[in-house]
């Protein structure tokens, strides 16, 4: 390893350990210096006092009130929201930007109408009925002694909310939870999981003994392979490799780091390999993991839209709307059909899902 490649590398441990040293002692209710904390109070009408802590080291325009929202659904929500775009309990600036501030999920002054409300009761509109998932709804969590604050005490919160304490400021907010992309080994891998494809897809299983070096051939470049330069065994053919590097792959051999910007070379090559590897899969017979069961291609346009909101949870994790489904149908499947044919349009539908920020983003 150079010099150079040396020094990057003890710079970037010194940057994880200043992060990580922040993080533990960068609040008061954290530092090694500050008094044992009490136990959470388990009433809760009292939870503003046990947070009163993380709201003095946090910055941002969070009420209390939300705070003491955040802090009793904790519990129950972070285990599966605490990180990646769906990091909703990742802070309370996190929760006031992605809940609060999300005119889809509160509606200030409407509990009833509000998506975020019906979800803790179990009467959600969207893909998912209820949050938590699970047996019992978070309604019947309170009414089992599970969870302590009450839906009304939640009702009466969104009730008293203002559209005044929507944000309002059109400067992106650096203290909110932050997203990335899918790294190159992770849109692979997701890659081969969404559209049922494996290996076996691109490369020959016979293996190239070149030079005594077990090799993978691919059948055509045109299918778009892709592989990490340091897999083994190799690609024969150093485009799948140049693909993935295109993407920020991380590598050894090459010596690159993963990045993952949004760089024009990467959102080049993710809209290549995916309208090439959705093709591939629409085209590959008996795959149940884009059509279902009867993993039959749809003809009919009632097929079609089924196949869209089939979709839009397969890649996305929440099903469109009957509008969306429409928009979708109109302006891109059929505008594609009358230009080409139908493998086209179901193609360049599946390529949409794929660069779509709630796919391509972590």
């Amino acid at each position: 390893m150079s010099y150079t490649s040396r020094y990057a590398f003890l710079r970037k441990i010194w940057v994880v350990v200043a992060m990580h040293s922040v993080m533990l002692w960068g609040c008061a209710e954290t530092s090694p210096t500050s008094e044992p904390s009490q136990p959470a109070s388990t009433n809760a009408s009292e939870p503003l006092q046990t947070f009163q802590s993380k709201l003095e080291c946090r910055p941002g325009e969070v009420s209390e009130q939300t705070a003491a929202i955040v802090q009793a659904l904790e519990p129950h929500c972070a285990d599966c929201h605490n990180t990646g775009s769906r990091g909703y309990f990742k802070s309370v600036d996190a929760f006031q930007q992605l809940i609060v501030n999300n005119p889809s999920m509160i509606v200030p002054g409407d509990p009833d109408a509000s998506e975020f409300v019906r979800l803790l009761k179990g009467e959600g509109t969207g893909a998912f009925t209820q949050m938590p998932i699970g047996v019992q709804t978070y309604e019947d969590m309170v009414q089992a002694g599970t969870a302590q604050l009450g839906v009304d005490e939640i009702e009466s919160w969104v009730r008293a909310l203002q559209q005044g304490d929507m944000s309002s400021s059109s400067a992106p907010d650096t203290k909110a939870t932050r997203v990335r992309r899918l790294k190159a080994s992770e849109i692979e891998r997701a890659l081969y999981t969404s559209l049922g494809l494996d290996e076996t897809d691109f490369f020959r299983e016979e293996l190239s003994h070149t030079n005594g070096i077990d090799t993978l051939i691919r059948y055509s470049d045109k299918l778009y392979p892709l592989r990490s330069p340091d897999a083994l065994p190799a690609s024969y053919y150093g485009e799948p490799s140049d693909r993935y590097l295109s993407l920020g792959g991380f590598s050894v051999i090459h010596q690159t780091v993963d990045d993952t910007s949004y760089a024009p070379a990467a959102l080049l090559t993710l809209n290549q390999v995916s309208q090439a590897w959705c093709r591939l899969a629409i085209k590959k017979q008996g795959n149940t993991t884009l059509f279902g069961a009867q993993a039959s291609v749809p003809s009919s346009e009632s097929d079609v839209k089924s196949i869209i909101s089939r979709w839009s949870l397969h890649f996305l994790g929440e099903r469109f709307d009957e509008d969306q489904i429409e928009e979708l149908y109109q302006n891109l499947y059929v505008t594609v059909v009358m230009e080409e044919d139908q493998e086209a349009a179901l193609t360049g539908v599946c390529s949409y899902f794929i660069r779509h920020p709630k796919w391509i983003i972590l």
